[in-house]
Parts: C-alpha cells; sequence; structure tokens
C-alpha cells in the first residue's frame, strides 16, 4: 500500500502528462482499455443525459476523471478538499486543467451537483471513505457509514450509475475499467432505494479492493 502511495505523490507531480491513450498503438500506450469498457464509453458520448459514477482511491484514482475530459464527456467531480490550504490549492492547480469541472464539497455544493445534472453531465464521486451521517452498509462484514449522495441523486433524477477504476500494472501502466450501469434497487413505489443502492456500490468496491488489496488506500480508518 505505501509503494502505491508514494507512487501516486510522485504522479501528482505529472498528472498533466500521466493520461496518454493511443487507440491507434496499444503498445506504447501508457493506459489501456479494453474493448468492453470502450464500448461503454462510446454509450456515455452519446448519451445525452445524466450520469453517475462512483470510484475508489485504488491505484491512481485521478485517472478516470482524466479519461472522462479525454473522451469528451460532460463531467463534474465532487471532491473533498485536503485540510492544508496550501495542498489543497496545488492539488486544485493540477487537476483544474486536465479534468472537467471539480466541485469541493463545501456549502453551495448540492446546487452546483443538480445544476450539473441538469445539463445532462457526468458526476463522479469516490464513495470507499468513512462518512458522517452516511448511510449504513457492509464493508468486508463488518458495519460502516457510506456517503449516501450518489443514491439520493440517482433518486432525484433517476439515472444510471456506472463504477470507474484504473489497475496499476507491473510494467508501469494503467488499465481503465468502467462498469456496466448497475441493476439499482427499487421501492415498492418504484424509486430508487438509496441505502440499498449505496450496499451495491459498497459490495462493488469490496470486491475492486479483493483484487488489488495492495492498490487500496488502507490506512484511511473505514469502520468507526
Amino acid at each position: 500500500m505505501w509503494d502505491n502511495i508514494g507512487r501516486m505523490t510522485a504522479e501528482y507531480a505529472r498528472l498533466e502528462n500521466i493520461w496518454n491513450f493511443q487507440a491507434a498503438d496499444p503498445a506504447t500506450s501508457r493506459i489501456v482499455i479494453e474493448s468492453d469498457t470502450m464500448a461503454r464509453v462510446t454509450k456515455l458520448q452519446s448519451h445525452g443525459g445524466p450520469v453517475l459514477c462512483f470510484g475508489a482511491h485504488l491505484a491512481n484514482w485521478e485517472i478516470p476523471a482524466l479519461a472522462a475530459k479525454a473522451f469528451g464527456l460532460k463531467s463534474a467531480m465532487i471532491y473533498r478538499q485536503p485540510d492544508s490550504t496550501p495542498i489543497a490549492k496545488e492539488i486544485l492547480r493540477l487537476r483544474e486543467t486536465v479534468m472537467g469541472s471539480l466541485i469541493p464539497t463545501r456549502p453551495g455544493a448540492a446546487w452546483k451537483i443538480r445544476n450539473a445534472l441538469r445539463r445532462g453531465c457526468m458526476i463522479g464521486m469516490l464513495v470507499d471513505q468513512h462518512s458522517v451521517g452516511g448511510v449504513d452498509a457492509i464493508f468486508f462484514g463488518r458495519p460502516c457509514k457510506v456517503n449516501a449522495t450518489l443514491g439520493r441523486l440517482a433518486r432525484q433524477f433517476d439515472c444510471p450509475i456506472q463504477g470507474a477504476r484504473a489497475i496499476r500494472l507491473p510494467d508501469g501502466r494503467f488499465r481503465l475499467e468502467l462498469t456496466d450501469p448497475l441493476a439499482l434497487p427499487r421501492d415498492d413505489d418504484g424509486r430508487i432505494n438509496v441505502a440499498a443502492t449505496m450496499q451495491k456500490i459498497t459490495f462493488v468496491i469490496e470486491e475492486w479492493v479483493r483484487e488489488h488489496p495492495e492498490q487500496w488506500l488502507w490506512f484511511h480508518r473505514r469502520w468507526r
């Protein structure tokens, strides 16, 4: 895990150069995208409506956001600002040139997020850390709190939810993966069930961590 964090920290210094996808010459491409994920990206490009996308602190977790802009998707990423103001400013400077819109989790964020969805944007968010006031979920057999923002937005806008992750490969490259839209649980009245949806997302992330535990941000205090 510390090896991955060290690499991630170094990669921030050249974030604008990380994205290097060469569809015509996969051998020289730093980003590997299999045909099934590429087909899902193509569908997103022609979707024309709001989409929600979840991720986790795995490998280099900025890569899905880089991909959204590189593929011309209208996107907005929700992020929590670091506690250190100088670090927060530097990370924002690095991100804003290579990503879509960025929405920090502070007063007024909900209004910006809803406006972005009304414009047909894709909203991305990392949902693998503890959330004060979140809904209950089971993660690796233990109860935890999960930020329910994506579930609530899906319920309000009745829009699809997909997962995106990067996997660090042994040769210094990354494989980008995008899931199919999840089959979202619904209440008896036909509306999306927020808590059940967040549990389903949490199970997907759990499976990702099982596949590559050394690439997950383990030192976060997930269970409280």
